[in-house]
């Protein structure tokens, strides 16, 4: 019984932080303009804190590795573009290039 009350707990809690975010963003007609200008950087954050780990980190510890040419171009290149095509073509013709020189 004690067991089933710690599981239906944690099941609300998990439920509430869930809900509360979605429900008071669910107009947002509604959120004062400068939390909207906020919001816009948080999927690019994301992405970020998703995409930096891959890129910056090989067998747990801070890499530099020549791909990094390869993310560079293609960092500067989505600056530059504001598109997502370029960049990708950018990036994976550096990539070739980088392994085709250095032979890998």
């Amino acid at each position: 019984m004690k067991a089933a009350m710690i599981v239906g707990a944690m099941c609300l809690v998990t439920y509430l932080c869930r809900a509360v975010p979605l429900l008071s963003f669910a107009n947002p007609a509604k959120l004062p303009d400068w939390l909207k200008r906020r919001l816009e950087y948080v999927p690019p954050t994301i992405l970020a804190a998703m995409v930096a780990p891959a890129i910056l980190i090989r067998d747990g510890r801070p890499a530099i590795h020549p791909e990094l040419l390869a993310y560079g171009l293609c960092l500067a290149v989505a600056l530059k573009t504001r598109t997502l095509f370029l960049p990708l073509l950018a990036g994976l013709a550096a990539l070739l290039g980088l392994h085709l020189f250095l032979g890998r």
